[in-house]
């Protein structure tokens, strides 16, 4: 089997190409940052955008499945809407001329908007203009949308896949790093109890991308996917072990709470849904997928500082 990564050259991307070249499959990797680095036995690298219709019509027909990673993470509406969703229209008409055996859309949680059930079902409705960053939320619930409409007019097999945050050997994000500085400066950590989100490990995420592409059922459906909930404060506490930090965790409610948005928030997120009709579950234990954020912190950590106590 064949498969293109859009998007590919991400952290995601990069992953999910290792871990399918391992499971035996080709895999065709095109983003417009692709580094001639990662061409490897197995591994096609293509330097290209989603705007070029012609160069995807000689790349998306040789391939089984397509796995769409692609995003600009822009906050203005012109770059979203003229360039994320134009190419993400160049690369489902495409995909459905070429009648790909798959379609593989990855979604985003930022489409409920705010969550106001728990745990947050697929049934939960997208409030976007409640979510952190509407536009981005708009705009990637408007991409799930079209994948339902060339799934219904046109047959392309699409399933999307909405998750939190995925990681693999390492974890970023500007508000972790944030934390990650407090710490190594020995100030306060102030956080909101009980804030936090369902992380999903990179190996669950391709499980599920394989689970939905072998399963002639999960055509036009969406799942949520992830693989344990972990608070701010637990994620602080472990920062603060790995960097021998003195920083004192305050807590702070959440109606006085003047920092990021993103650091309010409570995403627990249910998985029901694909363990009933994809057979998913996290592969590996609460405990080892804890031990494996932990090492992932340790390599955040060591990037942002150059230090740690490990």
């Amino acid at each position: 089997m064949r498969l293109l990564l859009v998007g590919g050259a991400g952290e995601i991307g990069r992953y999910l190409a290792e871990y399918y070249l391992r499971l035996g499959y080709e895999v065709v990797i095109y983003d417009r940052a692709a580094n001639p680095q990662m061409t490897r036995a197995g591994i096609t690298l293509i330097k290209g955008e989603l705007e070029n219709k012609d160069l995807l019509q000689n790349i998306v027909p040789g391939c089984d499945v397509v796995v769409h990673l692609a995003w600009s993470f822009a906050d203005t509406a012109a770059v979203l809407f003229r360039s994320d969703l134009g190419g993400h229209i160049n690369l489902l008409e495409v995909a459905a001329t070429a009648r790909v055996r798959h379609f593989i859309y990855a979604s985003t949680a930022a489409v409920y908007g705010s969550p106001r059930t728990e745990p947050v079902t697929e049934d939960h409705p997208c409030l976007v203009q409640l979510a952190r960053k509407p536009l981005y939320a708009l705009a990637k619930f408007t991409a799930e949308q079209l994948c339902h409409i060339y799934s219904a007019e046109k047959g392309l097999p699409v399933t999307i896949l909405r998750f939190w945050w995925a990681f693999g050997e390492t974890i970023g994000g500007k508000h972790l790093r944030n934390i990650v500085r407090a710490a190594a400066n020995n100030e306060p950590i102030q956080l909101v109890p009980g804030s936090g989100g369902c992380f999903v490990t990179m190996e669950d995420l391709a499980e599920a991308i394989m689970l939905a592409v072998r399963n002639g059922t999960a055509s036009s459906e969406v799942f949520n996917i992830g693989s344990l909930f972990l608070s701010w404060s637990e994620i602080a506490a472990m920062i603060i072990a790995i960097t021998g930090s003195r920083s004192p965790l305050v807590e702070v409610a959440g109606s006085e709470w003047s920092g990021p948005a993103f650091l309010q928030e409570r995403w627990v997120l249910s998985w029901a849904k694909a363990t009933h009709a994809l057979g998913y579950h996290p592969r590996r234990t609460e405990a080892a997928m804890r031990d494996m954020l932990q090492q992932a912190l340790v390599r955040c950590c060591r990037e942002v500082t150059g230090t740690f106590n490990p």
